[in-house]
């Protein structure tokens, strides 16, 4: 990636990362839920704006301009995709603490910073803090049926662990983290895209959770916006287009992450999740994008332990290939 200018270097509490495609219709929300921060923490918003094809640089810029000394965007001259545009605005902080923000989500409450800041400063144990938050749909309005139930609930004033995030997966949103800058660290972090385009939060929270816990303050102060539609430009949106090589690219992803960790990191259950998906839709035949070819390659490269577990259904699948 080419190195942009960067800003005057000054004490920094916080660093608000904002990687940014194609969100207009919601910055407003997203910023303005930060800039009503009530906080005596000092901090900085830094942009990525990742070449978007509607208006979402005319607002930012706005933005910018009204409030020049806390909101610094980064134009990108191409797209760089989104791991790799946050990682430019990581290398970029200058806060002691980090946190993101996709702009399509936005902050529930004017303390955010102040609470997650303030634990953390007393609590040095906890390398970072997560907290509740709301689902909404695209108008905002909040989602409360069964299939969006959070497992983040069961952990509301405790801790979550590496195992409880290998094991259950995403147990809390991306908005709701707020961490000790290790970005800064004498460390090559470059994983973090060169290991997935567009997924930046599994390794984020695998090297999180790799080193200390996280404490989950037993509070809403933010709202994950869930929309999954065509023509969207969110990642769940992009990927549901094709889940077929989504599955197939997050088993790149895990085999990248077991040789940057030393496979110290026991990623077997990931890896089951997504072979059992995709041998499902090989099962299914339905779409005609699943293929055993791809499967054979993905289940090659998987842990052992996951492939240990997923002999039987393997199996099962190629003695039904060969009867057809």
């Amino acid at each position: 990636m080419s190195e942009l200018t960067s800003i005057e270097k000054k004490e920094i509490d916080v660093s608000i990362i904002c990687p940014v495609y194609n969100k207009e219709e919601y910055i407003s929300q997203g910023l303005d839920s930060i800039l009503s921060q009530k906080t005596d923490y000092s901090y900085e918003i830094l942009v990525g704006e990742d070449c978007s094809t509607d208006n979402s640089y005319e607002v930012l810029k706005a933005y910018e301009k009204k409030y020049p000394d806390i909101i610094h965007i980064y134009r990108r001259e191409k797209n760089l995709r989104q791991s790799a545009n946050v990682y430019d605005l990581f290398k970029k902080s200058q806060g002691k603490y980090v946190m993101i923000l996709d702009l399509d989500d936005y902050y529930t409450s004017d303390y955010k910073i102040e609470k997650q800041v303030s634990f953390l400063e007393e609590h040095t144990e906890y390398i970072g803090t997560v907290h509740d938050f709301e689902v909404v749909d695209k108008s905002g309005n909040v989602i409360t049926d069964e299939q969006n139930a959070k497992p983040i609930t069961e952990y509301l004033g405790k801790e979550i662990r590496l195992d409880d995030f290998l094991e259950k997966g995403f147990i809390f949103q991306t908005a709701t983290l707020c961490y000790r800058n290790i970005w800064r660290d004498d460390w090559d972090y470059s994983i973090l895209y060169t290991s997935d385009d567009t997924v930046v939060d599994l390794t984020i929270n695998t090297i999180l959770l790799k080193r200390t816990p996280l404490f989950v303050l037993p509070e809403t102060l933010s709202a994950y916006r869930l929309v999954i539609e065509d023509g969207a430009a969110n990642v769940r949106s992009v990927c549901s287009k094709d889940l077929a090589s989504d599955y197939e690219q997050s088993t790149e992803h895990l085999y990248a992450l077991n040789k940057f960790f030393n496979y110290e990191v026991d990623f077997s259950k990931k890896w089951e999740h997504l072979l059992k998906a995709y041998l499902q839709g090989v099962k299914q035949g339905e779409d005609k994008r699943y293929k055993l070819g791809t499967f054979l390659k993905m289940y090659i490269k998987a842990d052992r332990r996951a492939r240990k577990r997923l002999n039987r259904d393997f199996t099962g699948a190629i003695a039904r290939k060969i009867k057809r």
